[in-house]
């Protein structure tokens, strides 16, 4: 994130310690450096501009980004081509996710990305790199374990269509695919050269939906976690009563030409208000049972920030009551306790063709046509769905929280009355045309939650243990990294140093005062 404003400047003028000396010392020495960097920079683009001539007539610089390592990860040779192609996922995902927020957040995706701050050592570019290096770090560590485990995947056909679908955004964005792939994955970025890292890819990530099957059995780590996370995971059911205070407006008053002002309330009027509201809050412990609102399956995060501790308490029992302040905005809180529980609603778990035409009806008739059973609905998913990430499988997704889907979605999944083998096709707002073949319930979905953060620790777990080996310097991040942990230790450092001499300065004082008595 951009850096915060700076305070504005006091008019005293400051002492100079010995800690901003070296404060001063340190900008100056980064302003120096941005110079020299600048320097570089345009040195660089003149040496480059010299030496297109050569390059147009052999083409080292591809064949070295293509062949040599530019990192090594986990043991693993990385081309510049496969770091770019992380590089650019990892910006192309993050900008996508801010969206119109980004520019607020300080950065210009028109202006290079090494050329402005994402934090006050980091520039955006350095950012990118970082996420970049970590998607590998998790990939390769899933490889690797994969590979040391006997785990085998042929990720061919997913690979296939992913280059099919990198073709058809081609020609929808007016380009040809040598210069949609350059322009979305790195200058050097061509079919051949990406395929494999695609391949490697999806060999990661059937791993690690492995690892997440393998969790769904391991009874005990699922109960351990939940028994720690509790407050996550737990629901509970109180009623609820609010009690504003009436506080009264301000004197009004009329200036010569008739426009009238009236004052903020005092704050004994305020204060007044809220006594009153407090003695008809402490009343109404006694009827909150019957006059309160029920708040049924409430999670932690949902409670109010007020009062969720109280009712997440762990020796909170049934019919407990309090009343709470809300200074802020001038009311009391009147709760009592009624339960606390694990919600037992299950996730789904579905077959789904998606298209981008409207053929739900035609695809429906098919399926009919072709036995009606869900050996027919495969069939139709691998001839119809466009979706790569499940079209392999049948369109299988499983432990879906059908909560978290759009609200017609959502309902259909989760009709009282749904059964297995039920079909139908939504159109969804975004212009995704899709038919749902219903399976059945899935894991509830506290527990499948719980499987998911288990199988995400233990992927966390294993990037940590990835080396990552920059022998030729090209990640100016982890330059970055320790120039912010140098500060971080500096300044660590010059605070020990004045509560050490604080602590001297005190001692000395106390033995003088008892020399004197």
């Amino acid at each position: 994130m951009a850096e915060k404003n700076k305070p504005a400047a006091e008019t005293t003028e400051k002492v100079m310690t010995k800690y901003d000396k070296k404060v001063q010392r340190r900008k100056e020495e980064e302003r120096k450096e941005q110079q020299r960097r600048k320097r570089n920079r345009i040195i660089g683009a003149v040496a480059a501009a010299a030496l297109v001539i050569f390059i147009a007539y052999f083409p080292i610089s591809k064949y070295i980004a293509t062949h040599s390592t530019y990192i090594n990860v986990g043991g693993y040779d990385v081309t510049e081509v496969e770091f770019d192609y992380y590089y650019n996922i990892s910006a192309s995902n993050y900008i996508a996710s801010w969206g119109s927020m980004i520019s607020y957040m300080g950065l210009d995706t028109t202006k290079d990305y090494a050329d402005q701050m994402y934090s006050q050592y980091m520039t955006w570019d350095d950012f990118f790199q970082q996420n970049a290096v970590e998607s590998l770090k998790r990939t390769k560590g899933l490889v690797k374990e994969g590979t040391e485990k006997g785990f085998v995947y042929d990720a061919a056909a997913e690979t296939d269509m992913i280059m099919e679908a990198l073709k058809d955004a081609a020609a929808a964005a007016g380009m040809t695919s040598k210069d949609y792939l350059k322009s979305s994955f790195g200058k050097y970025a061509t079919a051949k050269n990406l395929r494999p890292i695609i391949e490697e890819s999806y060999y990661a990530t059937a791993y690690y939906n492995e690892i997440v099957r393998n969790k769904k059995d391991a009874d005990e780590e699922i109960t351990a976690y939940y028994e720690e996370h509790k407050d996550t995971y737990d629901s509970v059911d109180y009623m609820l009563a609010q009690v504003e205070a009436d506080i009264p407006e301000g004197e009004s008053t009329t200036d010569e030409e008739g426009n009238v002002t009236t004052a903020d309330p005092t704050e004994e009027q305020i204060a007044e208000a809220m006594e009153a509201a407090k003695a008809e809050a402490d009343k109404m412990v006694k009827t909150v049972g019957a006059d309160g609102e029920l708040q049924e399956n409430i999670k932690y995060t949902g409670a109010g920030s007020l009062y969720r501790e109280w009712l997440f308490d762990a020796g909170r029992k049934a019919g407990d009551t309090t009343v709470v302040e809300d200074q802020y905005n001038h009311r009391y809180y009147v709760l009592r306790f009624e339960k606390r529980y694990l919600d037992p609603a299950s996730t789904v778990n579905i077959r789904a063709i998606s298209t981008d035409e409207d053929m739900g009806e035609t695809i429906l008739a098919e399926w009919n046509n072709t036995g009606a059973n869900e050996e027919a609905f495969i069939a139709l998913v691998e001839k119809y769905s466009n979706d790569t990430t499940t079209n392999r499988n049948g369109g299988l997704y499983e432990d879906l929280d059908a909560t978290r889907l759009s609200d017609e979605i959502g309902s259909w999944m989760l009709e009282e009355d749904r059964a297995s083998g039920d079909v139908t096709t939504i159109n969804s707002t975004d212009g995704i045309h899709y038919v749902f073949y219903y399976i059945g319930q899935g894991e509830p979905v506290w527990r499948a939650s719980v499987i998911s953060q288990l199988a995400s620790k233990y992927q966390d777990e294993m990037a940590e243990r990835v080396e990552v080996t920059d022998s030729k310097g090209r990640l100016s991040y982890l330059k970055a990294l320790a120039a912010e942990e140098a500060a971080s230790q500096a300044a660590q450092d010059e605070a020990d140093a004045n509560d050490e001499g604080g602590e001297d300065g005190e001692s000395s004082d106390e033995e003088n005062g008892s020399g004197n008595e």
